[in-house]
């Protein structure tokens, strides 16, 4: 739980977490305060951040909420992402014109960390993707917008993968 829950968008010092439950936290109330948009970029999307019914639901929310709202997810690993069943696989094929996932461009694939980026202000980075360790920043429209060029950059080169939209769930 979250003393004070910081606002997205509103000033607050850089966030510093270690834990996977601090993180998940962070990442479902910062989520939550969406308006527009999400771009994640993440090895396997951890199961233990995003596959959940917190984290599926306050994306649910935010979409039914702005139809206009748009979610873009960058993966590395598409083997290991589909072998969690991620229930974001479902939301996804319900919700296929606001959410859109892409498969990293192998030449690109030798980033080792995560980044969820919302709407123009929000950034959560994890250096190492598979440690919980993070900073997390409700206000810092200047990184966001330079990990979203980044983002932007190899959102053009993913692919598509047919699996990701074949799969019977």
């Amino acid at each position: 739980m979250i003393k004070n829950k910081p606002k997205l968008g509103e000033k607050h010092d850089v966030i510093s977490v270690s834990t996977s439950a601090d993180l998940q936290t962070h990442i479902v109330n910062m989520v939550s305060q969406a308006t527009n948009n999400i771009k994640m970029l993440s090895r396997k999307m951890d199961a233990r951040l995003t596959n959940n019914s917190d984290f599926i639901e306050v994306l649910r929310s935010c979409i039914v909420y702005n139809p206009n709202f748009n979610l873009k997810i960058l993966i590395y690993n598409l083997e290991e992402f589909l072998s969690q069943h991620h229930q974001i696989l479902d939301l996804s094929q319900r919700l296929s014109s606001n959410i859109t996932i892409r498969v990293l461009n192998k030449e690109q694939q030798h980033h080792n960390n995560d980044i969820i980026l919302v709407d123009n202000a929000g950034v959560i980075f994890r250096e190492h993707s598979d440690r919980y360790e993070s900073t997390i920043e409700y206000h810092n429209k200047s990184k966001n917008l330079n990990f979203t060029r980044q983002f932007n950059e190899f959102w053009e080169h993913g692919v598509r993968d047919n699996n990701l939209y074949r799969l019977g769930i």
